[in-house]
């Protein structure tokens, strides 16, 4: 569990950083920080799901889907990726309601 701690401090300092660099950025080109921090968000709930913590990772698959959506096509791989991430795990969590939607 050591690594994991590892891996989720590391990929949480990266999402901060984007997060931070895209705000104070003056370049126009932001898809870049955006991408970055949705591929970040995905990772955390990759590292989340594979120790079991179905709640976080939902949450980090949900962030991933909302960011990423703003700049690629909803029939993108990554969003409909997202999106089966998250159906999945709605199930896992009995969270049937929510998940129809």
């Amino acid at each position: 569990m050591n690594k994991t701690k590892e891996s989720i401090d590391c990929f949480v300092t990266v999402a901060k950083s984007i997060e931070l660099h895209a705000k104070n950025d003056t370049n126009p080109l932001k898809i870049d920080y955006v991408q970055l921090l949705a591929n970040s968000y995905e990772k955390l709930g990759q590292i989340y799901r594979k120790n079991n913590d179905l709640e976080k990772s939902l949450h980090y698959y949900k962030e991933a889907l909302h960011i990423s959506s703003q700049i690629l096509p909803k029939k993108d791989f990554s969003n409909i990726k997202n999106m089966t991430m998250i159906g999945d795990l709605l199930f896992k969590l009995e969270k049937f309601e929510e998940a129809q939607k």
